[in-house]
């Protein structure tokens, strides 16, 4: 799936919001919603641990370090930003350079 959107040769879209009627769900913690804060999983997390009775796995140090860098909420793939074209044949990333195309893919609110 990925490998056909890339192929296609098009720039990394922004994520869009969710519709109002699901914006709970992402939001929630206890469903792990990509727009939870990241506090209130890891709570919910130790809660479920107590609730059930179990311990939580041991996280080893590479999982760590990318936990410390969340995927922002524009972010389709993580570490590829809007606007970045995927070249698989020659592997490299293409970025905009041109200031509108880069104000483009960074505003928030896009129609």
């Amino acid at each position: 799936m990925f490998c056909r959107f890339f192929r296609s040769g098009r720039p990394i879209p922004t994520a869009k919001t969710p519709t109002t009627d699901v914006l709970d769900y992402y939001s929630s913690a206890r469903s792990r919603g990509y727009l939870a804060d990241p506090q209130e999983i890891e709570q919910d997390r130790k809660e479920m641990a107590q609730k059930y009775g179990y311990q939580l796995p041991e996280v080893c140090e590479r999982v760590k370090n990318l936990s410390e860098l969340p995927k922002s909420t524009e972010q389709i793939f993580f570490g590829l930003q809007p606007g970045w074209i995927v070249n698989l044949a020659d592997q490299e990333i293409i970025k905009p350079t041109d200031p509108k195309l880069v104000e483009f893919y960074n505003t928030e609110t896009m129609l």
